[in-house]
């Protein structure tokens, strides 16, 4: 699993943009030395990967009992999957689990954004581990992806991240985006969306009492 330098990385996005280039593209997304069998995903992504909006009480007993079987192999291969749907339950293990090995995979999923419907997720994870590294992965999101008005990828997702962790961390990360957020709502046919962080709000809630229950002693 890769850990790249991510100052190097906003040097090489500034010089990319300037030249019409993904900046991203060189990046190498993890992939799994192992092949999820049937049996595999039918124990560890069929019954979750529609379901990881939820936050009410039946979710939360459910991740309660399964969290202590989640090892990081079961992770590791979900987020080395090249399915949607593997990706986005390994990265909403990682974070039941706070697994922050996985920031550097979770983190350049997200910027390749290969593959459609687990962006939130991934924002997610990288919100709830609240690090500087996993924060700044958001931060370059949206830096090149506020700037693309015709790929409607995950921006809104990681800006409400940005938005929810300004709020938990008392900063305002939120502001260096805002103008650039207004000029891509601006260009969308479908009208301006708000910024809402009821979701991650309500998620990380949940996420957080499953790590209290589940903390070494």
């Amino acid at each position: 699993m890769n850990k790249i330098n991510l100052s190097e990385l906003r040097n090489h996005l500034a010089s990319s943009m300037k030249a019409g280039k993904n900046p991203f593209t060189e990046l190498i997304a993890y992939k799994s030395k192992s092949i999820s069998d049937q049996a595999f995903i039918d124990k560890w992504v069929i019954p979750y990967y529609m379901q990881l909006s939820r936050h009410d009480e039946e979710w939360f007993k459910l991740m309660e009992k399964i969290v202590p079987e989640i090892t990081e192999e079961v992770i590791q291969n979900n987020l080395g999957n090249s399915n949607w749907r593997n990706r986005a339950v390994g990265a909403y293990f990682a974070a039941l689990k706070n697994k922050q090995e996985f920031i550097d995979v979770i983190g350049i999923h997200l910027l390749k954004s290969e593959l459609t419907y687990a962006g939130r997720t991934y924002a997610l994870a990288l919100a709830s581990f609240n690090n500087d590294r996993g924060n700044e992965y958001l931060d370059i999101y949206l830096d090149y992806y506020l700037k693309q008005h015709n790929l409607y990828y995950d921006q809104a997702a990681v800006i409400a991240a940005i938005k929810y962790l300004d709020e938990v961390n008392g900063t305002n990360i939120l502001s260096r985006h805002i103008k650039n957020w207004k000029a891509f709502e601006n260009d969308k046919q479908n009208g301006k969306e708000e910024i809402n962080i009821d979701y991650f709000k309500q998620s990380i809630d949940l996420i957080g009492r499953i790590k209290k229950i589940n903390r070494p002693t």
